[in-house]
């Protein structure tokens, strides 16, 4: 069984790769689209921690500042089910990737902030 960390590792890579191919990612710095994932990796994962102050201090980003970008990292999760281009998909879903592309988001929105999955459960 892999720790918590890889699952953090690999769910943040996943949203990584699904973004390579969307366009609309192009207006973010690749810094940007990495902590987004991050983030978002981190709410999905249900991390205690959150977007803390290391985590500011080492991206020079706030939490406030990658919510948007976190946003497209979720709709690219949403779509990635449905859409033709399926390799990351098949790849992230495979043991040696903890299988992440296999987990199902369980989405509650807040109004405040509507992005945020609250929990994951394995298919």
């Amino acid at each position: 069984m892999a720790s918590g960390d890889d699952y953090l590792f690999n769910m943040s890579k996943y949203l990584l790769e699904l973004s390579l191919v969307q366009y609309r990612m192009n207006q973010y710095s690749a810094s940007e689209i990495a902590a987004g994932a991050l983030y978002l990796s981190m709410k999905m994962l249900k991390r205690p921690t959150g977007w803390n102050e290391r985590l500011s201090h080492h991206t020079q980003f706030v939490e406030s500042d990658i919510r948007s970008i976190a946003r497209e990292h979720f709709k690219n999760l949403q779509d990635a089910q449905m859409s033709s281009l399926q390799a990351v998909r098949k790849k992230f879903s495979l043991p040696k990737y903890n299988e992440v592309a296999k987990f199902k988001c369980d989405v509650q929105r807040r109004k405040e902030d509507s992005t945020t999955a609250s929990s994951m459960q394995e298919e």
